[in-house]
């Protein structure tokens, strides 16, 4: 401080409102997966490593924007079979 005190001033008569946030274009093209997605297909022998079998796979992905539209959360769920018999959430 120029006066030479250590003590802290307060700040008086200022007065400061933050801007609100807006998405930019790199995050309103995330657009696209603001929907809900649903997939099935069949994953090959050993995709999953070495010695795995083929399966039978179904999936959703849920997308919704969030942080006043700043962040586009997904959540993204998908599950696989064996023979018919459910093995991997």
């Amino acid at each position: 401080m120029s006066n030479g005190s250590t003590e802290p001033r307060p700040f008086t008569g200022m007065q400061w409102t933050p801007r609100p946030c807006s998405p930019g274009v790199e995050t309103r093209s995330l657009a696209l997966f603001n929907r809900t997605f649903r997939w099935s297909g069949t994953i090959p022998p050993n995709a999953a490593g070495p010695g795995s079998p083929e399966m039978e796979t179904e999936g959703r992905l849920t997308g919704a924007w969030i942080l006043d539209g700043l962040w586009l959360s997904c959540e993204l769920e998908q599950d696989q079979y064996i023979q018919g018999r459910k093995m991997l959430t």
